[in-house]
């Protein structure tokens, strides 16, 4: 066995856990992105709930605001046009509260999906680059096989080795 030989094969070994190394590290990064994606989605809920509490809040400051009004002009605050008033703020107040609530849900919900598919990618990628890696060093080795078993050809009266040399005049001495 050659000195070319074994550096072929030691070659592909090394070339094998390279590969298998960059699917591992392949992976972790869709791992870190998901982490990332989580992250998002629970940020999304924070600020979700943040803008239905502020949707609240300003109900709150307008109702509170039309009775203060209908108070000082002498007007019941709790009949006829405040009242009206007051139930028309609360629907568009109630609008924005769950509307705001709906976006966090959707927000979430996506980040959540996308943490998923980055994780089926991870998972995807690494069985792949193992695959890949066996694949390759299955045919290197192969090529390595082949180049160690000498082999001849027959043309015409003589009989040829694998670089087209005569096998009856190696044999001449």
């Amino acid at each position: 066995m050659s000195i070319f030989t074994v550096l072929s094969v030691v070659g592909t070994i090394g070339q094998t856990l390279v590969s298998i190394q960059q699917a591992n590290i392949l992976r972790a990064s869709y791992e870190a992105q998901a982490r990332q994606a989580e992250l998002e989605a629970k940020i999304k809920r924070v600020e979700a709930k943040e803008n239905a509490n502020l949707a609240l809040r300003r109900l709150n400051e307008t109702i509170s605001s039309n009775i203060a009004r209908a108070a000082a002009g002498s007007v019941n605050p709790f009949t006829g046009s405040p009242s009206f008033l007051n139930q028309v703020s609360t629907l568009y107040g109630m609008t924005d509260f769950i509307t705001s609530q709906e976006s966090g849900i959707l927000g979430e919900a996506t980040s959540i999906a996308e943490a998923s598919m980055l994780r089926d990618a991870g998972r995807t990628s690494q069985g792949l680059g193992y695959i890949s890696a066996l694949a390759d060093s299955a045919t290197n080795i192969f090529n390595v096989r082949q180049n160690l078993i000498p082999t001849t050809t027959q043309t015409g009266s003589k009989r040829r080795d694998q670089f087209g040399f005569d096998q009856e005049d190696r044999d001449m001495g």
